[in-house]
């Protein structure tokens, strides 16, 4: 019944009313009729006098129409999007860094959405027994033109190794609720976990943009498939390397988050700090 309107006459029929069938066609009143004046009280109170129907018998015919419609929306929706409503980004990228100085400068990626930018840094070659490992951090960009640490240097349990690309995985989510994931490269057993809080970060109509971090001069916006890399200019041939690999829509009926750590493998040190601590 969802794909084309009934007749007045099977409504009527359906809910008991057929009392008004002949009212109806007399005064060559139809479903599209019926169905618009549902969209306001005058309408459908001026609709119920036009057949003399009783209040009581509009409140029933009313829920029905109402239920027909939902249904005709419902069906529409998923022949618009048959996975359901769409409920985040999951953005795959690989960045790496290529140097002799690790510790000296983060390796870092912008995340820009309309309303806010966040660069998610960390240090490959840096850490070890005494230090912190990784140096994670998540930062915000002020209006001033600075970014400000959110999240400072986290160990990540394990030290990510130079002069190789990392996978990092971002599930945004449209609650607000967010997650990164970082393998390492080259041993797909090693993944640091970031959950976090940001209300602006994700815009249903605008995917994020993605770029190399703040820190460096090549800071373009970067296309899936494509590669952008720089030298710091620091003097020592120090070299940053992104790739965009996808950004995909999350609906609410896929069956996976893309961003968890395959099943099997071993999230290590994976961070979950306080609300307070992480919302953006």
């Amino acid at each position: 019944m969802a794909n084309q309107l009934p007749k007045l006459s099977q409504v009527f029929e359906e809910t008991n009313l057929t009392k008004y069938v002949d009212t109806c066609e007399e005064k060559k009143i139809k479903i599209e009729h019926a169905l618009k004046a549902c969209s306001s009280d005058d309408g459908w109170s001026s609709f119920l006098n036009s057949i003399e129907m009783k209040p009581g018998h509009g409140a029933r015919l009313k829920r029905y129409l109402n239920q027909f419609l939902e249904t005709q929306k419902a069906e529409q929706e998923k022949k618009t999007n048959p996975k359901g409503e769409h409920k985040g980004y999951a953005i795959n990228l690989t960045l790496g860094y290529y140097g002799s100085r690790p510790g000296a400068r983060g390796t870092s990626v912008a995340v820009i959405s309309p309303e806010v930018t966040l660069y998610f840094t960390f240090h490959p070659g840096y850490g070890g027994s005494f230090s912190c490992a990784g140096g994670f951090r998540l930062e915000q960009l002020e209006k001033s033109g600075y970014p400000q640490t959110r999240v400072p240097n986290m160990d990540m349990g394990w030290v990510p190794p130079m002069s190789v690309q990392h996978n990092f995985n971002f599930e945004l989510n449209s609650e607000g609720k967010h997650k990164i994931s970082v393998t390492n490269g080259s041993n797909n057993d090693q993944v640091f976990e970031l959950k976090f809080e940001s209300a602006d970060l994700f815009d249903p109509k605008i995917p994020p943009a993605i770029s190399l971090g703040y820190e460096f001069k090549n800071t373009e916006k970067v296309d899936i498939g494509e590669t952008i890399e720089c030298d710091a200019g620091d003097g020592y041939n120090n070299v940053h390397k992104l790739t965009l690999v996808s950004v995909e829509k999350i609906f609410k009926d896929d069956d996976a988050h893309r961003c968890s750590a395959e099943e099997g493998k071993i999230v290590q040190n994976t961070k979950n700090l306080l609300e307070s601590d992480l919302k953006i």
